[in-house]
């Protein structure tokens, strides 16, 4: 199951992110997932949906749906500046 977190930088920018956690609710211990730049929270192959996911978990694709499924949290989020974070001009 997945949600869109908020939380607060240390000087109180906003940052959005994902939180993806195992279906049964009881964790095993949580992973933060920080990707490149530039790029945002759902690219960088995080999901098997990325390009060249490949068939096994030894490359970055399907890792959030690896995690899950071995019963481990995960955060993702966007940098400031970057993908959800990104302020539009007044």
């Amino acid at each position: 199951m997945e949600r869109v977190v908020h939380f607060n930088s240390f000087d109180g920018t906003m940052l959005n992110g994902v939180l993806a956690s195992p279906d049964d609710g009881r964790p095993r211990g949580g992973v933060l997932l920080l990707h490149g730049s530039p790029s945002e929270k759902n690219e960088g192959g995080f999901h098997s949906d990325a390009p060249d996911p490949g068939s096994d978990y030894k490359r970055l694709g399907g890792m959030v749906e690896y995690l899950t499924a071995s019963g481990f949290l995960s955060l993702r989020f966007d940098y400031r500046e970057q993908g959800d974070n990104v302020k539009t001009p007044n």
